[in-house]
């Protein structure tokens, strides 16, 4: 249907080398192979296996099914892919974000941009202010506080 999917493989998987690709020297990579997965009884179609150095760290093994890409360019998908999911948990953890009201795509982005909204301006009250709690405790207390006087703020957030 036209999709395609780069992602880690487990150690534990069973893999069945068909054919290996050539690699270019220097680029980091250890190898490109041509691969099914699964036991003797039952084999997938073929994907692509490409296996990167990593430094002080071991290997990654990236399985994905785009055979018409280099290696190279296999690897920089997945590290943009980890961006998006560190993104992604950024802000699950710092923008409040626990669950999306909408499946929609305009939907999700339009939240997003909403919790980034949140998010400076409660950073820009903690700037403003010269407050020494997080931008979470801050954006907890504002919550808090959401019907009460603006004066109060300050007061509240510095004990002294």
């Amino acid at each position: 249907d036209g999709y395609f999917f780069v992602s880690r493989i487990k150690k534990n998987t069973k893999v069945h080398v068909q054919s290996h690709l050539d690699v270019p020297k220097g680029t980091g990579i250890i190898s490109d192979q041509l691969v099914q997965l699964g036991s003797q009884v039952y084999l997938t179609s073929l994907f692509r296996l490409v296996t990167i150095e990593r430094k002080q760290q071991a290997n990654l093994r990236i399985i994905t099914n785009r055979m018409d890409v280099s290696a190279e360019e296999i690897s920089k998908m997945y590290q943009s892919r980890w961006q998006i999911e560190l993104f992604f948990k950024h802000i699950k953890q710092h923008m409040t974000i626990k669950n999306y009201f909408s499946k929609s795509e305009e939907g999700v982005e339009n939240q997003v941009i909403l919790a980034l909204i949140v998010y400076l301006l409660t950073l820009l009250i903690k700037l403003e202010l010269e407050l020494k709690q997080t931008v979470f405790h801050v954006l907890r207390h504002l919550r808090a506080l959401q019907y009460e006087p603006f004066e109060l703020f300050k007061e509240i957030f510095e004990p002294d």
